[in-house]
């Protein structure tokens, strides 16, 4: 009996692991298609403003994600980061991290280029918001690279937010710029580290399921993307009572 029960248990741990061999080739096979059809300048999907950074990204279509994966972030040691904002008094990560904004794919519309994350930085109140603004969005562009490939790990936005508050408190600023703001930006250049290791053409093929209204034309509504429908092979079936075998009755059938 014990011996059945370790055979029984071998197979499904057989079954499981072809199961995920299958579905890992099914998503290379997907992301190289989508990488041959796709187009290089093709245009963004129209999202509602920072939608793409909230929702879950298995909704987008492939090719719109074969778009926001292909990023051109290079490596750069953690530990220069930190000796040069110290030695510069917080002046090279405005430069240093501002330039990445042009390394990675414009997700929404009010996604700065890096001649905005860099001068703005530099006209007077306005900077105020803008540090916030641009330091948090290059946080969340990081994370959305690190979601399109199914990665747990995320961009400090936490922490990256508190140093940005206690920059704004006078005498406190002058303890955070060198001790929380070197550990904010050394912790974000280990997630851009983490990045520039991720091949461009490398990321999640996997279809979310939603089960939603049909409309007309036998397409399925996606809630989070405003206008955009998907084909019903992509959704999950109806919650419909499950079939038990018996046949349904017709109209012209005796009952």
């Amino acid at each position: 009996m014990y011996r059945d029960d370790q055979e029984a248990l071998q197979n499904r741990l057989d079954g499981a692991t072809r199961e995920a061999e299958r579905l890992r080739k099914e998503n290379a096979l997907m992301r190289e298609t989508v990488g041959r059809l796709g187009a290089p300048g093709r245009a963004q999907i129209a999202l509602p403003l920072n939608a793409v950074y909230t929702m879950d990204i298995r909704v987008l279509p492939l090719e719109e994600r074969a778009r926001l994966a292909d990023h051109q972030i290079k490596r750069f040691p953690v530990w220069l980061v930190g000796v040069l904002n110290v030695l510069t008094f917080g002046l090279f990560p405005v430069i240093h991290f501002g330039r990445l904004h042009d390394r990675l794919p414009r997700a929404s519309r009010n996604d700065p280029s890096s001649s905005k994350a860099i001068g703005f930085q530099f006209i007077p109140y306005y900077n105020l918001y803008w540090t916030f603004f641009s330091a948090l969005r290059l946080c969340d562009r990081l994370s959305l690279q690190l979601k399109l490939r199914d990665l747990p790990k995320r961009a400090p936005r936490g922490l990256v937010l508190a140093a940005c508050i206690c920059s704004m408190i006078p005498y406190v600023n002058l303890i955070t710029l060198p001790i929380l703001w070197t550990i904010a930006v050394c912790r974000l250049q280990s997630t851009v580290n983490r990045i520039a290791e991720l091949s461009p053409t490398q990321w999640d093929a996997t279809l979310a399921m939603l089960p939603s209204p049909a409309f007309a034309d036998g397409a399925i509504a996606c809630p989070a993307l405003t206008g955009a429908a998907f084909p019903r092979a992509l959704a999950a079936p109806s919650p419909a009572a499950p079939n038990l075998g018996f046949a349904t009755p017709g109209p012209n059938d005796p009952s």
